[in-house]
């Protein structure tokens, strides 16, 4: 499905009738990404919308533009166009920024939130130099080169067949947008976002997730979140949801599933739409 949101087509997926759930995807993925978690969460009586943000994947980014606001705005305005209220809101990696930047601009459309291997710190230096070194090949020519470099980082463990396949898949989603789109994803950096101390996250039941065996991020060293829980998967890099699907759906249920307890003490959980 695809509709015109603030000037540019976006690509999403709408599936299942219930509570909403909005999964946003890494940079510079797509919404392929979530496949396993669609199914698995819309099996559970929730409507799950996965959308392709501006210039990922299947939509459209008119003037090539990366800025978290924007996109932003663009959840902002798909939930109104798919008569969504609130919803519980799932980032991986960079997509945490975005997440953060809805909770701080647009507070009343998030229910509770999900950080997958959040990118939270800022200051992780070398990680920093590794990215933008990634986004200057990119900006010369070497697209391919950036692109493996960039999928040994995100995937953990040694050389096997789920791994080849895994970064097939990776190879793919990244060939999708433009040269400025994934050079400019690249280059963002969580010192670049408004973030706040995770242990200021505003009043919503919060899930993070990381993996043990990341390469990208360094271990999240503040407390767990005042709202909710943190959870470690073992054998799991980067992408926790592509390497070890079954794991994170059980979390993401059993997460969702704990919402109707806190109700009371959380009004904002009380009309999801």
């Amino acid at each position: 499905m695809k509709a015109c949101i603030n000037g540019n087509w976006l690509a999403y997926d709408d599936v299942g009738c219930g509570p909403a759930v909005i999964l946003i995807h890494s940079f510079p993925l797509c919404r392929q990404m979530w496949q396993a978690q669609i199914e698995a969460l819309s099996g559970q009586g929730m409507r799950v919308v996965a959308p392709d943000l501006r210039g990922f994947g299947e939509s459209v980014c008119v003037e090539e533009s990366f800025s978290l606001a924007a996109l932003s705005d663009d959840i902002n305005a798909l939930m109104s166009y798919l008569g969504i209220g609130r919803a519980v809101m799932v980032g991986l990696s960079m997509a945490g920024g975005l997440l953060l930047d809805m909770l701080e601009r647009y507070p009343r459309r998030v229910a509770a939130t999900c950080f997958l291997s959040p990118a939270m710190q800022p200051g992780d230096t070398a990680e920093e130099v590794r990215r933008f070194d990634l986004a200057e090949l990119v900006r010369e020519g070497h697209r391919p080169t950036a692109i493996d470099n960039l999928c040994e980082r995100l995937l953990s463990g040694k050389p096997s067949e789920a791994k080849r396949n895994l970064t097939s898949q990776l190879r793919d989603w990244m060939g999708k947008p433009s040269d400025t789109t994934l050079a400019g994803a690249l280059a963002s950096r969580p010192s670049r976002l408004r973030y706040r101390d995770e242990g200021q996250l505003y009043p919503v039941p919060t899930l993070v997730m990381t993996g043990a065996r990341d390469k990208v991020m360094t271990a999240l060293k503040q407390p767990g979140p005042e709202n909710g829980v943190r959870q470690v998967i073992n054998d799991a890099g980067h992408l926790i949801n592509l390497e070890a699907p079954d794991e994170v759906n059980q979390s993401l249920i059993g997460f969702l599933q704990s919402l109707s307890n806190v109700k009371l003490h959380h009004p904002r959980l009380q009309r999801v739409a």
